[in-house]
């Protein structure tokens, strides 16, 4: 049990693992202790335990307060913060890369064949329809029949318009009727 306290009190954060592995690490240290800490303790330790400029971003640019906020709270900002210096640093390292003329290789293949597929589902050019044969003949002798190419391609009905209902006559819907014992009633 001493232990567990004296691991509690000593465990240190590092880069590598992250600040998730960190506080799992707090609480399965508490929870070997013989009386389990309380919230404001685990919060102390916490934010002791982890870097000063992270605990400096949480406290002044997240607004957050020891007194207030729960370890949780400080924790899903600081999983946060972590990603964003990681993204930040790769940015980073890829500018300085391309200030100095090298530049890294983009595997050919994946990239390209993602895109043409994305584009492909949200491009309405690429959707593949019924077209009218060619031997057809427009109805009632137009050369374009909206409609009619309309039809042929989505199927009757489609962007026909349905009833409106006004100010004198609202719009008047049947309910569904309602069986009882999956049988008719009658």
């Amino acid at each position: 049990m001493q232990e567990a306290r004296e691991a509690f009190r000593t465990a240190v954060y590092d880069v590598r693992t992250g600040v998730q592995t960190f506080y799992d690490d707090l609480v399965g240290h508490a929870q070997n202790m013989a009386v389990y800490p309380d919230e404001f303790t685990i919060r102390e330790t916490f934010l002791d335990g982890i870097p000063a400029e992270m605990r400096r971003a949480l406290i002044r640019d997240d607004n957050l307060s020891p007194e207030v906020n729960t370890v949780t709270e400080f924790l899903a900002y600081a999983i946060r913060y972590e990603q964003s210096a990681r993204t930040a640093s790769h940015y980073n390292q890829r500018s300085s890369r391309r200030a100095q003329g090298q530049r890294q290789p983009v595997k050919v293949g994946t990239f390209p064949a993602k895109r043409f597929e994305m584009e492909r589902n949200r491009n309405p050019r690429f959707v593949v329809r019924r077209t009218l044969s060619a031997g057809h003949k427009p109805a009632f002798g137009s050369p374009v029949n909206a409609s009619a190419a309309r039809d042929a391609c989505y199927g009757p009905g489609v962007g026909q318009p349905g009833p409106k209902a006004t100010r004198d006559a609202p719009l008047k819907v049947a309910p569904p009727k309602a069986t009882f014992g999956g049988g008719d009633a009658g």
